[in-house]
């Protein structure tokens, strides 16, 4: 027995289930005895008895998975209120189970054994079941009142409408439920401002109340939030032309301050355009492009420096836009070199243009986040996707992997001011979860994005398409409201679908012909790696980012094409990017007058070099001092960092060997710019080592798990067919766990 809130419970019984039925089978054996006449009625009497007690405990067993789900949920006084007659059957079900639960710990299992208790548990699983059907239409009532809930598990929404009276247990909630709120502010019982992941703070216009009712605060909170976004975007754009560039990017949020930026350029460049003065306003963009760029080479915290680098992505694509007018001598606001491009309103609102497409600006608070660097493949897929939204229909991303598919969904969302929800489909999406996901975004305004959308078979693709057709129908005739798998729903004309599809992996269903004719195609393929480059070195302070762009790609295309074929190697967008981005930290943090071109190869350097063989590693210096030239290409040796290592390694038993350590100190360079890490190699060539060692100086958890020992399902988890409930695997609960900081 175990203990669970007070009540001993039934732990691991797989030695009293053995046990069992050993003693089964002996009785059995019993019984074909001839020997057995005399003995025969007291044989029969325990086959009886060891029958029953199998019965019991499976019953009992059943019993205390349903209690255990349901005891927190019947606890709670919000759901007594609400669902009182099933909240009192449950407390009788309670007692009489928490009674049965000590009694077992006071008395001989065998005793308490008996006919009546069989029943008992009968009844109990029986009232279960119908708990469990009450409770589904419970939750989908609350969700038809609040769709936001369909993106919450039913485990989730259960202990997020029993939790309701605690606001704190709440807040961990608010992440899957908006674009980018990880909690908010209390102060005199109302919620009075939201923050973002990244720590950026925003007032709400007015105090939201915390209610017992979490639908009506959570749809309260959602006003909010629009109207606080739509609040400081005017505030922002009033403050533009009155603050110093630097007192108005960090003074207001970098959402409105990247939306009042492109309002601003959208009407300067229109009366450039009226007035015939688009050179003169080339110029002088071109003067507040650099003195941006100034910004971000002094100091600056972490929250301010990307909001001037999103800013300087945003800006740099405007000054292109601006040059390609100028070169074509556009004349009028209607020339279609200017109307293909997205632009920015203000009329009582936030408005986009693009093109044909009309869209509003969705409010939904998403922070400080990244933005891609649009290129030419960037505009035409977003061309594309904003008129097909305008149209009500969906947009279907086809291209190799590393093309900016999703980051391109992602990121037009940002534009847009949506919620974009990620789905990496698989072979396991059934209609049921499907149509659910299709409920709840529907009805919150949000964006599906379902990557690789042809692993679902193909019987699951068909109705998915008779479901896309019957919301992109309603979403064409403009009603509040549908009907959809038998119920009626609330439907939002911010809803979009999007979906990405590798052509070139094998094994993959073909969409249906009715389904296609929802979706616009967009060919994705290789991004300019030298613009991308070029743009992200330039919004990171980079004078020289042209060179090294060019440099980069230069030596990424020589090393795809020199060095051996493995299956770890990647040289493209990925890795570029990644080498990029921690460069452009390293830039910021650096201390020293070391030179760009110094530290962007360090940068290199320490990202590439651990995961090439040693031939290859040789090779790669070589070129890396070929494209470079005059720079030292081989690696500082920092003895502070290897005595560290080296003392780790002496104290916990091991040798320390060279080529281990310097592994090492290769590990935590990698684990500076990637979260997740592949170690390759051979048996015995120190990788579990190295692993430890780098937990032991970071003194961080570490919980190992051997993928081959446990089924699939059991390691990532896996759906019941049956009950369409969702039990997280190894592998997300142990996520979840170290997400919450409990690990």
């Amino acid at each position: 027995m175990s203990e669970h809130d007070g009540t001993h419970i039934l732990g691991n019984i797989e030695g009293v289930t053995q046990q069992l039925e050993d003693q089964q089978v002996q009785v059995q054996a019993i019984l074909a005895s001839k020997h057995s006449t005399g003995v025969l009625e007291r044989v029969k009497e325990w086959q009886h008895r060891l029958l029953l007690m199998d019965d019991i405990l499976v019953e009992w067993v059943q019993v205390q998975r349903g209690w255990l789900h349901l005891v927190h949920v019947y606890s709670s006084p919000t759901i007594q209120e609400q669902l009182p007659e099933e909240s009192a059957a449950f407390r009788l079900i309670d007692v009489d189970f928490r009674q049965l639960c000590n009694d077992a710990t006071e008395r001989r299992v065998i005793d308490i054994m008996r006919a009546d208790l069989l029943s008992m548990l009968q009844d109990a699983n029986a009232k279960f079941d119908v708990f469990n059907k009450q409770l589904e239409s419970f939750m989908e009532a609350k969700r038809g009142v609040c769709p936001r809930f369909y993106l919450l598990s039913d485990e989730e929404l259960l202990q997020m409408l029993a939790d309701v009276r605690d606001f704190n247990a709440m807040q961990q909630y608010l992440g899957k439920i908006f674009g980018n709120m990880q909690s908010v502010v209390l102060g005199g019982g109302a919620m009075t401002h939201m923050v973002s992941h990244e720590g950026e703070v925003v007032a709400f216009d007015k105090p939201v109340k915390l209610s017992v009712c979490a639908e009506e605060w959570v749809n309260s909170l959602v006003q909010c939030m629009q109207s606080a976004v739509r609040t400081k975007i005017e505030e922002s754009l009033k403050a533009h032309s009155k603050s110093d560039t630097r007192v108005w990017l960090t003074q207001h949020p970098a959402q409105c301050v990247a939306c009042a930026d492109r309002i601003t350029w959208t009407h300067s460049v229109e009366h450039a355009i009226t007035h015939g003065t688009l050179d003169v306003y080339l110029a002088r963009y071109i003067q507040t492009l650099a003195d941006t760029v100034s910004l971000v080479q002094g100091e600056l915290t972490v929250l301010h420096r990307k909001i001037v680098r999103t800013v300087i992505l945003l800006n740099v694509h405007s000054r292109d836009v601006v040059q390609a007018l100028v070169e074509q001598a556009v004349a009028s606001v209607d020339d279609f070199e200017w109307s293909r491009q997205l632009r920015y309103y203000w009329e009582k609102g936030c408005t986009t243009k693009h093109c044909t497409a009309v869209l509003q600006y969705g409010c939904e608070y998403l922070g400080s986040q990244s933005r891609l660097v649009v290129t030419p493949l960037t505009d035409r897929a977003y061309l594309t996707c904003t008129n097909a939204l305008m149209m009500h229909l969906g947009a279907s991303l086809q291209g190799p992997a590393g093309t900016g598919k999703t980051e391109t969904v992602k990121d037009l969302g940002k534009c847009l001011g949506r919620m974009v929800m990620v789905f990496n489909c698989s072979d396991g999406l059934d209609n049921t979860t499907l149509s659910r996901i299709l409920m709840g975004l529907g009805g919150a305004g949000a964006w599906a994005c379902f990557d690789e959308f042809d692993r679902i078979h193909l019987d699951v693709l068909s109705v998915a398409s008779q479901q896309i057709f019957e919301i992109t129908t309603a979403l064409s005739h403009r009603v509040p409201t549908m009907h959809f798998m038998g119920r009626d729903l609330s439907l939002s004309p911010y809803f979009g679908i999007f979906t990405t599809m590798n052509p070139a992996y094998l094994g993959r269903t073909p969409l249906p012909d009715s389904l296609k004719a929802l979706f616009r195609p967009i060919s994705m393929m290789v991004p300019d790696f030298s613009l991308i480059a070029e743009v992200l070195l330039f919004s990171d302070g980079f004078h020289e980012g042209q060179d090294l762009a060019k440099k980069m790609v230069s030596l990424y295309k020589m090393a795809s094409e020199q060095l051996s074929n493995q299956d770890h190697y990647d040289f493209g967008m990925r890795a570029l990017k990644s080498v990029l981005v921690t460069a452009g930290e390293r830039r910021g943090c650096a201390t020293t007058g070391e030179s760009e071109s110094r530290l962007l190869l360090c940068t290199v350097r320490d990202l590439s070099i651990p995961k090439f063989l040693k031939d290859d590693a040789r090779l790669f210096l070589n070129l890396l001092g070929d494209v470079f030239p005059g720079e030292e290409v081989c690696r500082t040796v920092h003895e502070d960092r290897v005595a560290g290592a080296r003392e780790w390694m002496e104290n916990s038993g091991r040798e320390a060997i060279p080529c281990v350590v310097q592994k090492v100190l290769e590990l935590e360079d990698v684990l500076s710019s990637r979260r997740g890490i592949l170690l390759v190699g051979s048996t015995m060539t120190g990788k579990t080592t190295a692993r430890d060692t780098m937990r032991g100086l970071q003194g961080v958890a570490c919980h190992v798990v051997n993928p081959k020992s446990v089924p699939l399902g059991d390691l990532y988890g896996s759906l019941n067919p049956i009950t369409q409930e969702w039990c997280d695997g190894l592998v997300p609960g142990l996520v979840r766990m170290l997400c919450a900081g409990s690990g």
